[in-house]
């Protein structure tokens, strides 16, 4: 993947002031998921290095503290335990670290909060010391409220603290109250890492595959991945984007219609990344896709009566709200829309159809009928597909929209029992010759 130069000399720039001049320096990455802020920081701060920390959270874990829990034990690894016996804070760390029950102590988080503090001014006294926090999404508060007090406690050391999440508004999250306490720190900086823009992909395409990708080509590939590195990098893998420089090329159309597949490793992270979701999301966002790109809200408001399953989907970016209209949602783009699809099972299939076929007919929408009756197909019931689309042949032909009368006519008389021979059936044979 092409280096993400401006972002890594601004981590390089900030580094050399925690080195040279002894300043502890706040640094805040965000972006979407697999834009490729782990990666920056990888490349930048590599982990053999003797003065690098790398913690992270994970999410809906019970235990407090995590990234304290995880820097805690990388330093007594370096330092060994003799550090723990010459330094009298250090009796506090018992009640963060279990495996300390030779210094245990009752104490309390600003005792904890003040042995950390000594454990990193005594490193950092030794090495510039850089200490990554990923995930902070999943902060907890009392992570929060304790990497709060830390920060203001070691001020003045070279310390490097770089925390990591994706890009969430949410007032109410750990994450970003900690982030309003970080805001009066005199060295703290945020920055989003951004999508490719269009320049970026055709750089990607030249220096990582050696493609020459047109301006045409590559705003096709930033409209239906949104620029992320990840997705861009194996559809470059994966699909002969080459042979399609000097064509129409629609990416989007060739997945459509079956010429190309979705990668199986964007496939694969979209599924583990559904399975992390509680699983009325990831019910949820399966629904949505099934239905298609862009989805009325009240279908999923349909489906379960707590809607905080669908606020956790708007939270975390699975869905946006039209602009235009927020009564209508859609995905971030047509990649992820069309990655969800392919992890739906076959049993979701079914079931997921029929609650959108019930949705549609409590509408009492004849626009809807034909959808509905498609979806009643996916179902499996076979009557109330023949339904729909009879009312839907009807409503066409009212419209005089034959055409359409005529394909929900057959596919209604397709599904017809051969044992069941009614004036209906005469009615609808009548209809389509009308129609014809």
């Amino acid at each position: 993947m092409i280096e993400r130069i401006k972002y890594k000399n601004r981590l390089t720039d900030l580094f050399r002031k925690v080195k040279f001049e002894n300043k502890c320096q706040i640094a805040v990455i965000t972006g979407a998921e697999k834009i490729g802020k782990t990666q920056l920081l990888k490349s930048t701060f590599p982990t053999f290095n003797q003065g690098v920390f790398e913690t992270t959270f994970f999410k809906d874990d019970p235990s407090k503290l995590a990234p304290i829990v995880q820097f805690l034990r990388q330093f007594i690894q370096k330092e060994g335990k003799e550090w723990l016996s010459l330094n009298p804070a250090s009796k506090f760390l018992a009640g963060i670290l279990p495996e300390l029950g030779e210094f245990h102590n009752q104490s309390d988080s600003q005792s904890q909060v003040l042995a950390v503090s000594e454990a990193i001014k005594y490193y950092s006294s030794k090495f510039s010391l850089v200490w990554i926090i990923d995930n902070g999404q999943w902060m907890d508060k009392e992570t929060a409220n304790f990497l709060s007090q830390l920060i203001r406690g070691i001020e003045g050391c070279p310390v490097f603290i770089i925390l990591s999440s994706l890009k969430i508004e949410l007032l109410d999250l750990p994450i970003n109250q900690l982030l309003t306490d970080l805001h009066y720190h005199p060295n703290y900086l945020e920055m989003e890492i951004l999508p490719f823009n269009s320049a970026e992909i055709i750089q990607l395409g030249k220096e990582g595959f050696s493609f020459s990708i047109s301006e045409n080509l590559s705003e096709n590939l930033l409209n239906f991945t949104g620029g992320n590195p990840f997705f861009l990098n194996e559809i470059y893998k994966n699909f002969p984007v080459d042979q399609y420089q000097f064509s129409n090329f629609n990416i989007e159309e060739l997945v459509e219609d079956g010429s190309l597949k979705i990668p199986k490793n964007i496939i694969q992270t979209i599924g583990i990344s559904l399975n992390k979701e509680k699983p009325e999301s990831a019910n949820l966002i399966k629904i949505a896709a099934l239905f298609g790109f862009q989805f009325e809200m009240e279908l999923l408001e349909s489906v379960y009566e707590d809607y905080s399953s669908i606020d956790n989907l708007l939270k975390f970016n699975w869905i946006i709200l039209l602009e235009q209209n927020e009564d209508w949602a859609t995905f971030q783009n047509k990649l992820i829309f069309y990655a969800i699809k392919q992890t739906i099972s076959w049993s979701e299939k079914k079931w997921m159809a029929e609650k959108i076929a019930s949705f549609l007919d409590r509408k009492n929408n004849d626009n809807h009928a034909e959808l509905s009756g498609d979806f009643w197909n996916i179902a499996g019931n076979k009557e109330n597909a023949r339904k729909a689309y009879i009312l839907a042949s009807s409503h066409h032909c009212k419209l005089k929209n034959y055409k359409a009368a005529v394909t929900c006519g057959q596919s209604a008389l397709s599904l017809w029992p051969l044992n069941l021979e009614t004036k209906l059936k005469a009615e609808v044979l009548i209809n389509l010759a009308e129609c014809a």
